[in-house]
């Protein structure tokens, strides 16, 4: 019975110090770019220049969750890992990091911020928060600079892979690890008790316990 009883305590004193970081249990999700998926550069109105369209862009990148709000769900974009390539060369190499959003009030809207490297050069792009994300977790967006003149931009169409990982216990802090050392001597006390029971042993209190004044002093009778 106590050994039944240590099972079900050590779990709950899991499930507890679990609920104790700053973060709850997240799943680092990663994506790959579909067929879908292209880039384009060229000028926009008034400008006027060709407007080039590669669609052969392939890679991967990674979605992390952060937190919530009463209206969106948000992540992190991390790991961006892209080639925008044309007739099987590579043409742009394509790195990076950013952020995603998800909800809204009234109808369901999106929005993809991007920090990127294309060979090399830093460049910014966003979605600006535009209706979608009826199929998530399947990201469909498209993603502009939002220049003047000359443009470039991402059509985003990207699905979960099978390759996740699970980060569910919180780091070590010196404020939840005396929570978890609390948590461990409740438990040393419990067993003390639950053996003594068995045991015949008898527990009482002192008298400052019973009024409720100062700290606990447990005192066994007939204890070896």
């Amino acid at each position: 019975m106590i050994q039944e009883a240590g099972n079900v305590l050590g779990l709950s004193l899991l499930l507890s110090w679990m609920t104790l970081g700053d973060a709850p249990a997240t799943v680092r999700m990663v994506y790959e770019l579909g067929p879908e998926s292209s880039y384009s550069e060229g000028c926009v109105p008034p400008c006027l220049c060709p407007i080039r369209r590669f669609e052969e862009v392939s890679g991967s990148f990674a979605m992390l969750p952060t937190h919530t709000d009463p209206l969106f769900d948000y992540f992190q974009v991390e790991s961006i890992g892209w080639v925008v390539s044309d007739g099987g060369e590579p043409l742009y190499q394509i790195s990076g990091i950013g952020s995603y959003r998800i909800g809204g009030e009234v109808a369901l809207t999106q929005q993809l911020q991007l920090d990127l490297f294309v060979n090399g050069i830093e460049r910014q792009y966003d979605s600006g928060l535009v209706a979608g994300g009826g199929d998530f977790p399947v990201v469909s967006i498209a993603v502009a600079q939002g220049n003047e003149c000359f443009d470039t931009s991402f059509r985003v169409v990207a699905q979960p892979s099978r390759s996740a990982s699970v980060s569910a216990i919180p780091a070590l802090t010196s404020g939840n690890l005396s929570i978890l050392m609390l948590l461990v001597a409740a438990a040393a006390a419990w067993v003390f008790v639950r053996r003594s029971r068995r045991s015949g042993t008898k527990i009482t209190g002192s008298q400052d316990k019973q009024r409720g004044l100062g700290p606990v002093f447990v005192k066994a009778e007939g204890f070896r």
